[in-house]
């Protein structure tokens, strides 16, 4: 699994209205907006913080996942997605 966390979304990216999306920082919306839009096959480099490299993955399921029960474990983040 890969995750992305951001303390303002505490919903399924795709549920969020427009105005929701764009209130977060813009850094933060492309991020989301990669992390969402990345189909089966494709490939992502796995960073640790901003200068570690972890590796390559590569995407196993179409849509992320939204797990509300990571929402308040500062270790994980909650919105995943499955690779290989």
């Amino acid at each position: 699994m890969i995750g992305l966390d951001w303390c303002e979304v505490t919903r399924d990216w795709f549920t969020l209205s427009e105005s929701e999306q764009q209130a977060l920082v813009r850094g933060w919306i492309r991020q989301f907006n990669l992390f969402c839009d990345m189909k089966v096959g494709d490939y992502v480099a796995i960073l640790n913080g901003t200068f570690s490299f972890l590796g390559i993955a590569k995407i196993t399921e179409s849509r992320n996942e939204y797990d509300p029960s990571l929402s308040n474990d500062s270790e994980n983040p909650d919105h995943l997605r499955k690779v290989k």
